[in-house]
């Protein structure tokens, strides 16, 4: 078993260049569409507010923090014997370990504090199981891991040690246009599972014995319809956060699958995969663009980055996933580039 690790380090010089060139390329950002008092909003104002005028309206906390990002470190190469291929998502326990999906190899692996491989379950040959076309990862308060597998039409729930525990099936044999094909996933402060469909354009609500509930976010849900949605991520207040990929934005709900707000609506293009810092700053992987992005609280656009440095290859191809570890780092599943790229976020005040 080996992992090839590559350390980056960047002058003090080059790092304060970096964010100051961030002020000349700063765009300017939309003001959400708030709801008042509702359960799951990210916002307090007693009235909605229009969307912002992009081309004059200035967020002022722009000019009070903006954010660098600085690669500290890629891993690639072989995980427990096999390359990494095309990683699709990525997601931080509270124990502090990590899990991946090696989507070129079918399987999904647990990894330390330190990003050393610790075991896998799936790819050819395994003694575990086998997985088809593993796509999004969740994780819930009891150390629990649920992997969405879209060919396979299941969502795999294991215990922290990627022991099976029950396969969820995303089917309906007496109902064949009811499900369509399992993306991202998320589980909510009530432990119940939001899975996005994104053949049917909504999402599917499962309770914490996997038994499905009710659909959020179709036709019949008030707002605009949702088209493709992708990753997710569940809110500290109740409610979700949901990359709707084919509108490009990201669609904020309460508990009840009531649209509060949206994220990034003429900004994104491909949004694939979203998380928050312990700050609540939005953090979004955008496939189309091949950027990360990250609004505050209110909607204003932080950082677009694709390219994170000049001296490697840092430039983003396709980056499909990313988590959060505090207000320091953020991990990227650069798909495209088969690796993962550890970067320290720097704030400026």
């Amino acid at each position: 078993m080996t992992s090839n690790f590559k350390e980056y380090a960047k002058s003090v010089h080059g790092n304060l260049g970096l964010i100051c060139g961030l002020f000349a390329v700063l765009t300017l950002a939309l003001t959400l569409t708030c709801c008042s008092g509702a359960k799951g909003s990210l916002t307090d104002n007693a009235e909605s507010r229009p969307l912002a005028d992009k081309a004059t309206d200035v967020a002022p906390e722009i000019l009070k923090t903006p954010i660098a990002l600085i690669v500290t470190r890629e891993i690639s190469g072989e995980l427990l014997g096999k390359p990494l291929t095309a990683p699709s998502g990525i997601r931080r326990s509270a124990s502090g370990h990590y899990f991946l999906i090696d989507r070129g190899n079918h399987r999904l692996l647990k990894l330390d504090s330190a990003f050393l491989p610790l075991v896998d379950f799936g790819g050819a040959n395994s003694s575990g199981g086998e997985l088809d076309a593993p796509e999004r990862l969740a994780l819930d308060g009891r150390g629990n891991v649920y992997l969405s597998d879209a060919e396979a039409l299941e969502i795999f729930q294991f215990d922290e040690d990627l022991n099976l525990i029950i396969n969820i099936r995303f089917l309906d044999t007496a109902d064949a246009l009811k499900f369509g094909a399992p993306s991202g996933l998320a589980v909510d402060n009530d432990g119940y599972l939001w899975v996005s469909d994104a053949e049917r354009s909504r999402l599917a609500i499962f309770d914490n014995f996997g038994l499905f509930k009710e659909f959020y976010a179709d036709y019949n849900s008030g707002g605009q319809p949702l088209e493709r949605p992708a990753g997710m991520f569940a809110l500290k207040e109740g409610g979700m956060i949901v990359c709707d990929e084919g509108e490009g934005r990201a669609v904020i709900y309460n508990s009840y699958g009531v649209q509060l707000d949206v994220i990034g609506e003429g900004i994104l293009e491909s949004p694939v995969d979203v998380s928050l810092d312990s700050s609540g700053r939005i953090w979004i992987s955008d496939k189309s663009l091949g950027e990360i992005l990250c609004f505050d609280r209110d909607g204003y656009l932080l950082l677009r980055t694709g390219d994170l440095g000049a001296a490697y290859d840092l430039k983003l191809h396709s980056p499909l996933g990313i988590c959060i570890s505090g207000d320091e780092t953020l991990i990227i599943a650069d798909s495209g580039a088969n690796r993962i790229l550890i970067c320290r976020i720097i704030l400026a005040s």
